[in-house]
Parts: structure tokens; C-alpha cells; sequence
């Protein structure tokens, strides 16, 4: 397999992990493929620690699907992260 086929195959295998993710008070939409609503728990008070630690929780649950697929330096994850009450999306990328 090319070096561009194995890099497709692994994108295709996270993309579908990612579809996949069980998490408590995390659910899929139906009508995105690797979209979720959900809750997560922010420990922080201030609003631009607790952007970040959104982020970071979002960010190591797809890393481990990333990491499942020996992906990490084949392909990127790109992340629109919306959480309620702290203002503009957090878009980062994997």
C-alpha cells in the first residue's frame, strides 16, 4: 500500500473511532458525522481557563482514537468546539 493509501486508510479508521465515541452525557448527531451535544465538567472558574480545559478534554478523548490508529503524524483533526456561556467557538486542530 502507498504511503497516500495508508495515510487515507487511517483517516477513513479515525473518522469512524470518532463517530463511535461513548461518553457519559455525549451524543452523537445523527445528521453530522462526527458531531456530538453534550456535557462535559469544568473544574475552572475563570472563563479563559475553562475554555482551555474544554478543550483539553475534548482534545484527549480524540487523541486517544488518533493514537489507536498510529495516526498522529498522518492526518489532522479539525475541532469546533461550541460550550455554552463562554462565548465564540474554540477551533483547534489535532
Amino acid at each position: 500500500m502507498s504511503d497516500e493509501a495508508t495515510k487515507i486508510q487511517k483517516a477513513n479508521s479515525t473518522r469512524r473511532q470518532i463517530a463511535e465515541i461513548e461518553k457519559d452525557k455525549w451524543e452523537k448527531l445523527t445528521d453530522v458525522e462526527t458531531a456530538f451535544a453534550g456535557e462535559i465538567y469544568l473544574e475552572s472558574y475563570i472563563a479563559s481557563k475553562q475554555r482551555k480545559e474544554a478543550q483539553e478534554i475534548v482534545s484527549n478523548e480524540l487523541k486517544k482514537v488518533i493514537d489507536e490508529n498510529k495516526a498522529l503524524f498522518d492526518i489532522w483533526v479539525s475541532v469546533a468546539l461550541m460550550v455554552d456561556g463562554l462565548g465564540e467557538c474554540i477551533e483547534f486542530k489535532i
